[in-house]
């Protein structure tokens, strides 16, 4: 696999992570914003770049069994994500950023979520040498936080615009991409 496939690849990869990054940037109130820009960009580049890794060492072993599921805990997940966001939407009163929204436990889950098809990805590196294998995994890890960066900044930029309307099409956009997946 050549550098450019990887980088191919890699953009493809953090589509998921960049339409989550974009919710993030509009819901996210001026004082988290550095705060959670961070977290975001850490979470997803860390999680593509060590699922990619997993993926990779696993090999041909688990294949069978990962291919069979992770479209299914994928759709669940961002579906969940995509409710919970209309949920809010719906509410009458000016809606505010909920500060445990992006907590551990939703940020593990964001990660595991945009990450799946990295792990699936990493099993195709398997056959290469470790170095190029660490190489290629750094680099979807690297690519997927600087998308991811890119997402919460457009977010910001298109949240300020839109106002409450902004979180209708952050939760629409995760339920098109549940339905996506499954298709």
């Amino acid at each position: 696999m050549s550098t450019i496939s990887v980088l191919i690849t890699a953009l493809a990869l953090s589509m998921d992570a960049m339409s989550l990054s974009i919710y993030q940037g509009i819901a996210s109130t001026e004082s988290q914003k550095k705060q959670n820009f961070l977290k975001i960009v850490l979470t997803f580049g860390i999680f593509q770049f060590a699922m990619a890794l997993v993926g990779s060492l696993s090999g041909i072993l688990f294949i069978h069994y990962i291919s069979l599921y992770s479209k299914y805990v994928s759709f669940a997940i961002f579906l969940f994500l995509g409710l919970m966001m209309l949920k809010e939407a719906l509410k009458k009163e000016e809606m505010e950023y909920d500060e445990k929204y992006l907590d551990f436990k939703t940020l593990i889950i964001m990660g595991i979520a945009t990450s799946l098809d990295a792990l699936l990805v990493g099993l195709t590196f398997s056959i290469l040498p470790f170095y190029q294998t660490f190489l290629y995994t750094v680099e979807i890890g690297v690519i997927t936080a600087i998308i991811a960066g890119l997402g919460f900044i457009l977010g910001d930029k298109f949240g300020n615009i839109l106002g409450q309307k902004s979180h209708f099409l952050g939760a629409a956009l995760l339920i098109f991409i549940s339905i996506n997946i499954l298709l």
